[in-house]
């Protein structure tokens, strides 16, 4: 069994274009939240993955690679990818917006309001991510057999993590990539998300595991 590793985020250039386009949405002036993902390229690849034709050395798979590392972390599209000619036996897609499901306006209102970081965000700002969720949720669906949920005690731990996974990068590379007040920043804009959507899950089998803040499962 080959394992690759894909992100399907949208590339620097329409990145930017997003957040010129929605000045007034601080969750939207990255990649991370609902809204930043190639919904095309992903529905696309996805569903030749789970219908065929089969990749084959005539007829491969691409998938898309991520750079984190550019324009100061801000990240970019690679010029390469990882490529597929065999038939897929797993498929596995990491990604936390494939764990979370678009809610009502009203229900998005009251868990904004209750939220720590939420509640600071306008509702037209949490309303428009949860559009956009409902966007993944539309090309996901019917798609996975199951859903693996990881979930800490504490969205806290996150900030830890997350800063953690820079300097990783960053010792590998040279030191290219976010300073850690950046890092700060970036996981900001995902907490609003964690404290709306974080309870929600697919319409599929799902395992929930918990996890402390060493990764240890609680």
């Amino acid at each position: 069994m080959r394992r690759s590793s894909a992100d399907f985020y949208l590339p620097y250039t329409e990145l930017k274009g997003l957040a010129e386009r929605c000045p007034d949405n601080p969750l939207l002036q990255g990649r991370g939240p609902p809204g930043t993902h190639d919904l095309a390229l992903l529905s696309h690849t996805l569903l030749r993955l789970r219908n065929g034709p089969l990749p084959s050395p005539l007829c491969p798979v691409h998938l898309p690679i991520f750079d984190r590392s550019q324009h100061r972390g801000f990240g970019d599209r690679s010029e390469e990818s990882v490529r597929i000619d065999t038939p897929v036996d797993v498929f596995l897609l990491e990604g936390w917006s494939l764990g979370y499901t678009s809610l009502s306006e009203v229900q998005v209102d009251e868990r904004r309001r209750n939220g720590r970081t939420a509640s600071l965000h306008s509702s037209s700002t949490i309303q428009q991510i949860n559009r956009n969720l409902g966007f993944i949720n539309e090309v996901t669906r019917g798609i996975f057999d199951c859903h693996v949920a990881i979930h800490p005690l504490s969205y806290d731990f996150v900030y830890a993590w997350r800063m953690e996974q820079e300097h990783m990068m960053k010792r590998a590379n040279g030191g290219k990539g976010m300073s850690d007040e950046e890092v700060v920043a970036f996981v900001d804009r995902y907490m609003p998300v964690y404290e709306v959507f974080g309870e929600t899950g697919p319409d599929c089998s799902t395992l929930r595991l918990t996890f402390g803040e060493h990764r240890e499962v609680a």
